[in-house]
């Protein structure tokens, strides 16, 4: 059996990856709506009043964003380890330019405020977001093209094997 170097080493680790990316993803959406939507509605209700007192919004925003970002510190690790198993360099370094280079930008420049400011986070949070879509799919790609090749694998082994018996009968 000849191994194709494009498709996935270890399709369980794949597997459960992509479980856990797709249960992840199902938790994220919500939490990133809300964000861009506290964000939206802090922006607003602070260009009403210049003395508002919205720390409510600050308390549940910035623990919504310390949970978010403790996810995601966690769970880029974890897909950085699979990735690096699967050889996918074209995806870590995709990582590195959508998540963790806008992150550290926003970071220096939002610093002071960037667990009490949406604007700081929506950048990072967006790009990391789009790049968990991406990935998912991915993933999904990757798990269907290493079954579509066992398929096709198996296939020409029993073509391979009814062509042998008929020589022979």
């Amino acid at each position: 059996m000849m191994e194709n170097k494009k498709l996935i080493k270890d399709i369980i680790s794949v597997q459960r990856f992509q479980s856990v990316l797709s249960i992840y993803f199902k938790i994220l959406t919500p939490f990133v709506i809300s964000i861009l939507f506290l964000g939206y509605v802090i922006s607003y209700v602070t260009m009403r009043s210049v003395e508002s007192n919205n720390g409510l919004f600050d308390s549940y925003l910035s623990t919504v964003l310390i949970i978010l970002v403790s996810s995601s510190i966690v769970f880029i690790a974890y897909a950085l380890y699979v990735l690096y198993m699967e050889k996918k360099k074209n995806w870590i370094i995709l990582l590195f330019v959508m998540v963790i280079i806008p992150f550290v930008f926003a970071y220096l420049i939002f610093q002071q405020f960037l667990f009490y400011k949406i604007f700081g986070a929506v950048l990072p949070l967006l790009s990391y977001y789009i790049y968990c879509l991406l990935l998912k799919s991915a993933a999904e790609k990757w798990i269907s093209e290493y079954y579509w090749d066992q398929n096709r694998l198996e296939q020409k082994k029993l073509k391979n094997e009814r062509t042998k018996n008929e020589l022979f009968d």
